[in-house]
């Protein structure tokens, strides 16, 4: 793995070719990556580009409180005492849990949409501070702030997911000129961009 050095970002920090081509190619690079929103927030406040940097901070508050999904769908709701699976024991019919396991993996699967989690309370003190944070430090339009207003009244996790989804995507837009200009600085530090 390859390092140029970061000749602007000061004494002894390296950033590796891989990282460089990343965080050069869009936004959403640098945001993804803790040490690229790192170095953009020390060129935002360098810059003294505060709204920017309260706009990253949304959009970090954003992941932080997004309720997470398992893979190919949605979160399974949690077992209720009498949904609870038993490992142990014997079925009502006598056979052993295995054999009742076993049985039951050769049943086909029940092709109704899993349940939809309800908004815990939790996560929707979180939405809350998330949407006075947003009012108060991040310059979002009429309509972005009115979709963020509605999480609040949301009931599912789903729908959560997709209105963060859709905030974090205004908030990159909103950064898309100082990323330009945080990219050129990337570019002419490593004297790939002509002064």
């Amino acid at each position: 793995m390859s390092c140029v050095p970061c000749l602007e970002c000061g004494d002894g920090f390296n950033i590796t070719r891989e990282n460089l081509d990343r965080w050069t190619d869009s936004v959403a690079n640098v945001l993804a990556s803790n040490d690229g929103r790192q170095h953009f927030k020390r060129y935002l406040e360098s810059r003294s580009l505060e709204e920017s940097l309260g706009t990253v901070e949304f959009w970090e508050r954003c992941v932080r409180i997004m309720p997470k999904k398992v893979e190919g769908g949605d979160s399974p709701p949690p077992y209720t005492s009498s949904e609870m699976p038993s490992t142990f024991g014997r079925s009502e019919v006598g056979e052993s849990s295995s054999s009742s396991l076993l049985h039951r993996l050769d049943q086909p699967k029940s092709s109704s949409p899993p349940r939809a989690r309800p908004v815990s309370e939790y996560l929707h003190r979180e939405l809350e501070l998330l949407v006075e944070f947003a009012n108060n430090y991040v310059n979002l339009d009429l309509a972005q702030m009115r979709n963020l207003y509605k999480t609040l009244k949301m009931k599912e996790e789903t729908d959560v997911i997709q209105a963060l989804t859709q905030a974090k995507q205004s908030s990159m837009e909103l950064l898309s000129d100082d990323y330009q200009l945080f990219r050129e600085h990337l570019l002419k530090s490593q004297g790939l961009l002509k002064r």
